[in-house]
């Protein structure tokens, strides 16, 4: 669940999927956002841990896959910092987008998805959470052409 306020830093749950914090740049500079973005390849999937009661974060990967190991998976997060935290989001989603290629934004679904669709969107995981099967996915990108 979003946390917010001056104590979220201390707070941040396993597999968080997405950060977004203000910097304290003191009062001679504008004010600052950054966003942290996990990202999900072919061969990894990344999330964010809180560790400790002193605001410490840990990225995560995995696999799946027990004989698959990395040194180094230079697309595990998506890191961006900027002063208006609206057009942070939406300029970090668009480029994570490009980048992947795997999901569109708000503004490049296509024309033919559900009105819903641009204010909800629809995840596999929120509409089964660990019972996600294939006859499950087709019925509901079926309901998506009604």
């Amino acid at each position: 669940s979003p946390t917010i306020g001056a104590g979220a830093q201390l707070k941040v749950p396993q597999e968080t999927q997405f950060l977004l914090g203000k910097i304290d740049g003191g009062k001679q500079q504008e004010e600052q956002y950054v966003l942290l973005l996990p990202l999900v390849d072919q061969l990894f999937r990344s999330a964010i841990y809180g560790t400790d009661a002193n605001g410490g974060l840990e990225l995560r990967l995995e696999s799946g896959d027990p004989s698959l190991g990395a040194r180094v998976v230079p697309g595990a997060m998506y890191v961006a910092a900027g002063s208006d935290p609206f057009e942070l989001i939406e300029s970090s989603f668009a480029f994570v987008s490009d980048y992947l290629g795997s999901f569109n934004t708000r503004k490049t679904k296509r024309p033919h998805t559900p009105k819903s669709a641009d204010v909800f969107g629809w995840c596999t995981w929120d509409a089964f959470y660990s019972q996600v099967n294939p006859k499950g996915v087709e019925e509901g990108l079926e309901a998506f052409r009604r």
